[in-house]
């Protein structure tokens, strides 16, 4: 699998899990896709339901 695949497979499985109550360390996203990580203390992965779908 290549790296858009895995983006892609991400992006559509972690808000089904994090809907469902898994507490999902930012430092694990940060590690698995490479993008850099801003602060060094530990949060979790949350999704805003307050913003609107793109269109």
């Amino acid at each position: 699998m290549g790296e858009t695949e895995d983006y892609k497979t991400l992006s559509e499985s972690l808000p089904v899990f994090v809907d469902m109550g898994a507490r999902i360390p930012t430092w694990w996203l940060h590690e698995r896709t490479g993008i850099p990580e801003r602060l060094t203390t530990t949060k979790c992965c949350s999704r805003n339901r307050s913003r609107r779908p793109l269109a």
